[in-house]
C-alpha cells in the first residue's frame, strides 16, 4: 500500500515556502503558468483530454493549483506543449522544442528535477501525446523515479456513450452539405460509431473512422493510463490524481469546478438542441444502440478502472456537485 498521504516526503518537506507568483515581466497570454514552487521530489501530470468528457473541469482544477500557495511549478495547456517538450528536449529531438518566454510564461525555464508540472493534451495536441510522448513514456517514468523517487501520472476520462454522442452533436452540429441547416441527429448517427474509440487512437479533424475496427487497440491504450475516470465521477478522479501526485486533499479548490453543458449558439445551436433521446423513433434508437456498442465496451472498461475512494474523500469533498454521481458509479 501507499500508506498515509502525510508519510510522503513531498508533503513533509518537499514543498518550499517561496511560493510567489511568476517573476517574469510579461506573463504568458495563456494566464499564470509558472510559480516559484520548487519541490524535493519532481512530479509530472499528463492529462489526455478527450473532448466532451469533462476534461475542461479537470484542467480548471489544474489551473486552481496555481492559487496561493501553488501546488504546481508549471502548468501548460494544449497550446503550450512545446514548453513541456523543451524541459526534456533530449527526449523529443524531432520536435525541435524551444522554451519561448511569451508562450511559456517566463524567461527562465524551471528545471524538471525541482518541478511539479502539469500538461494538457487536447484537440490537435492529442497527436503529440500519441506520436511523441507515448514512445518515450517508459524513459520519462524512469527519469523521474531515479531522481528523488519522482512520479509521472497519466490520466484520461471516458463518458457514457449515448451522453457523449448527444453532447458532441450539440457542441459541433454537423451541417448538411450546401445548406445552412444542420444534419438531423438520425441522419448523423451512422457516421458517429466509435467516437471515443477513435479519440484514444487518433487526433485531427479527419481522424474519425466509423466502426469498431481497432477497438482492442483503443482498449489497450486506455489500460495504459495510470488514472481513468468517468465524466459522472470527476471528483473521485481528481482525488485519485491528487493521491498519485502525493498532494493532500484540498476541497476548496473544487468549489464550483464542474462545467455546465454547452452547445453551439445561434440558429445551428437551436436546431441541434431540438434533438434528444426522447425525439428518436424506434428505428433510430436501434441505430443509436448499434453505433454506441464499441464505445460502450470502453466505458465498461473505464467503470472497472474507477478506483475505490481514498479514505475520507467523500467527506472531504462533500460539497462537490459531482459527488452523488460518484457514489452511484462506485456502487456498480
Amino acid at each position: 500500500g501507499r500508506g498515509s498521504l502525510s508519510a510522503h516526503p513531498r508533503l513533509r518537506d518537499g514543498m518550499r515556502q517561496d511560493h510567489r507568483w511568476n517573476a517574469s515581466d510579461r506573463p504568458s497570454r495563456f494566464g499564470q503558468q509558472l510559480s516559484r514552487l520548487r519541490v524535493g521530489s519532481p512530479s509530472l501530470f499528463l492529462l489526455y483530454h478527450i473532448e466532451k468528457t469533462g476534461g475542461s473541469s479537470i484542467y480548471r482544477w489544474v489551473q486552481r493549483q496555481m492559487r496561493e500557495p501553488p501546488r504546481f511549478t508549471a502548468i501548460f495547456n494544449y497550446g503550450q506543449t512545446s514548453c513541456f517538450f523543451a524541459m526534456h528536449a533530449d527526449l523529443f529531438p524531432a520536435l525541435l522544442p524551444v522554451w519561448r518566454k511569451k508562450i511559456c510564461g517566463g524567461a527562465e525555464m524551471p528545471a524538471w528535477q525541482q518541478s511539479a508540472v502539469a500538461v494538457q493534451f487536447h484537440a490537435y495536441s492529442k497527436s503529440y501525446f500519441i506520436d511523441a510522448v507515448l514512445p518515450v513514456l517508459p524513459e520519462l517514468r524512469r527519469r523521474y523515479a531515479m531522481h528523488e523517487h519522482g512520479v509521472v501520472v497519466t490520466a484520461t476520462a471516458v463518458r457514457e456513450p449515448t451522453s457523449y454522442l448527444l453532447s458532441k452533436y450539440r457542441m459541433w452540429p454537423p451541417r448538411v452539405r450546401g445548406s445552412s441547416h444542420i444534419m438531423p441527429l438520425p441522419e448523423w448517427l451512422p457516421q458517429a460509431e466509435g467516437l471515443q474509440r477513435t479519440a484514444l487512437l487518433r487526433a485531427g479533424p479527419r481522424a474519425h473512422m466509423p466502426g469498431c475496427e481497432r477497438l482492442e487497440q483503443s482498449r489497450e491504450r486506455l489500460r495504459g493510463f495510470d488514472v481513468v475516470g468517468v465524466t459522472s465521477c470527476l471528483s473521485l478522479m481528481i482525488a485519485t490524481v491528487e493521491q498519485r501526485l502525493r498532494l493532500s486533499a484540498d476541497p476548496a479548490r473544487l468549489e464550483r469546478l464542474f462545467a455546465k453543458p454547452r452547445g453551439w449558439k445561434g440558429k445551428a445551436g437551436r436546431e441541434a438542441s431540438y434533438w434528444s433521446l426522447e425525439k428518436l423513433n424506434v428505428s433510430s434508437r436501434h441505430v443509436l444502440a448499434s453505433v454506441t456498442r464499441c464505445d460502450g465496451a470502453l466505458y465498461q472498461d473505464a467503470l472497472r478502472r474507477v478506483p475505490s475512494p481514498p479514505p475520507g474523500v467523500y467527506a472531504a469533498y462533500a460539497n462537490s456537485s459531482n459527488n452523488l454521481s460518484c457514489l452511484a458509479v462506485n456502487a456498480l
